[in-house]
């Protein structure tokens, strides 16, 4: 009778563990709470324009759609490096901003890359690594998440296929974001993917070379919201619960 009565009782204990497991995943995501905002910290390819730019768009100014109701403060700036963000004070302007909880995007890279530019020229795994560090330390310092962003793939093709042009900033990037434990999202790698699928003449659609017929490092809005799709869904799928929360 008691081999009966505890077989029972293990059973019952098993159900309801496979209960709450079930229900747990049901769940999904962990969900930040709609005080938290994510603000974003780059140049001028993810930076807001006013009317007078049109059609130029930054992804920044497209993120907030994909996103589950919460804030983007985007704090990007056309012609900026990590060098010239931190020399400007506006990096401190920024982190005025942050609250415990929120995230801080960081995508830095195309004018760092700039030598014959001494006001925003930072070396790869120099002042360019040693800068982003100093982003992710003083993000966490303030109980903030930070995510490091490789920058976006420039539309240059050669032979009918794209080619890389930021050299050794986005392992730089990569390094800097794995050596402090915080999730880079890649889209210097998932935007050469983009540009590898579309093709030559329709990706010119999405910058604005369509326009001027010379600028393919900027974006109209079509490509400012497909690139800004592609990073809410790398952000969904960075493996971070309390990230993917923020997205729909």
């Amino acid at each position: 009778m008691k081999k009966i009565l505890l077989i029972v009782a293990a059973a019952a204990m098993l159900c309801a563990c496979g209960t709450s497991k079930s229900a747990s995943k049901q769940q999904g995501p962990v969900k930040p709470p709609k005080t938290c905002k994510i603000l974003l910290a780059g140049d001028s390819t993810c930076a807001p324009r006013k009317e007078k730019d049109r059609p130029k768009y930054g992804w920044g100014e497209k993120l907030a759609y994909y996103l589950d109701g919460y804030e983007v403060v985007n704090k990007a700036v056309g012609g900026r490096s990590t060098k010239s963000y931190i020399d400007e004070g506006r990096w401190d302007k920024l982190m005025e901003l942050v609250n415990k909880g929120d995230v801080v995007m960081i995508q830095f890279g195309h004018n760092d890359e700039k030598k014959k530019n001494p006001a925003v020229y930072a070396e790869a795994y120099g002042s360019y690594y040693d800068n982003l560090c100093r982003f992710i330390d003083e993000v966490k310092a303030k109980e903030a998440i930070p995510v490091i962003l490789t920058s976006i793939s420039r539309r240059h093709f050669k032979d009918g296929a794209p080619r890389r042009t930021h050299g050794e900033y986005p392992a730089a990037a990569k390094k800097a974001a794995a050596d402090k434990g915080v999730v880079c999202l890649d889209i210097e790698e998932i935007s050469f993917q983009w540009l590898t699928k579309l093709g030559d003449e329709p990706s010119m659609e999405r910058f604005m070379v369509s326009v001027d017929g010379k600028d393919n490092t900027h974006f109209v809005e079509l490509g400012a919201d497909e690139v800004a799709a592609m990073t809410a869904k790398a952000l969904k799928e960075c493996g971070d619960e309390y990230l993917a929360g923020f997205v729909k």
